[in-house]
């Protein structure tokens, strides 16, 4: 369990590292914060209860984040994290 809490850290620091400014493919605040909610193994259903905010905007935001990651999955996104091309 360690090892995957250190490696849920990597990933989201390298998330966290994304430019914020006028570039297009910069991941929200509010994506990467979600992102940050399903690495710990919330269910959707889990954020939208969480944040107070229906399952419809936790859907979108994240395929709005995998869409700007160039990813189809959870699993996905961590890899193109790691590998530094989360840009």
């Amino acid at each position: 369990m360690v090892r995957i809490c250190t490696l849920a850290l990597k990933v989201l620091r390298s998330f966290l590292r994304l430019p914020t400014g006028g570039s297009a493919s910069a991941l929200l605040a509010r994506e990467v914060e979600l992102l940050q909610f399903l690495v710990k193994g919330n269910s959707y259903k889990m954020i939208a209860s969480t944040l107070f905010i229906s399952l419809a905007t936790v859907q979108t935001h994240i395929r709005n984040s995998y869409a700007k990651l160039h990813v189809n999955c959870g699993r996905e996104a961590v890899l193109v994290a790691l590998r530094g091309k989360a840009v």
